[in-house]
């Protein structure tokens, strides 16, 4: 029998990826399980104006406000759901989205993880790529996916 204990949601701060958050709170609350929020800086290294200090300043510091800025949002997030009465632990990692949830499910042991989509196909899921798609093709464990549905 399957029980999801450790449910594990990638957020990106967009409205769509807290769309996930219902299906995997009301998981966890069924199974007393844990979430984990999972959220990656995903800052592009490029090397910029080689020889010039002030183009190395700047990104030196967008990646630091991009850091403080993900700590704070997966924080308010968690805090947010520890008053519901929900075990949050929240991760941050720094490489692209797809490598750092598929990492973090392997390292966490997660039982289940919860994400949402856009539901792109096609030649869009070609041309864009899809976090969603690689997840899904390479996570340790099932993954639940929710659909952006039109209103």
């Amino acid at each position: 029998m399957l029980t999801f204990k450790k449910i594990l949601v990638p957020l990106d701060g967009s409205a769509l990826s807290e769309k996930a958050l219902p299906p995997a709170l009301s998981l966890a609350r069924q199974y007393d399980g844990q979430i984990i929020l999972i959220r990656s800086e995903d800052f592009p290294s490029i090397i910029l104006g080689m020889g010039e200090p002030e183009v190395g300043y700047w990104v030196v510091d967008a990646e630091a406000q991009m850091h403080k800025e993900v700590q704070s949002y997966l924080a308010a997030k968690a805090d947010e759901l520890r008053q519901q009465g929900y075990h949050v632990d929240t991760l941050q990692g720094r490489e692209s989205p797809a490598t750092e949830i598929i990492d973090a499910a392997k390292r966490e042991k997660v039982d289940l993880i919860v994400m949402s989509t856009h539901g792109r196909g096609g030649v869009a899921r070609w041309a864009l790529g899809s976090v969603t798609d690689r997840v899904a093709r390479h996570a340790p464990c099932p993954v639940l996916l929710v659909r952006e549905f039109e209103e």
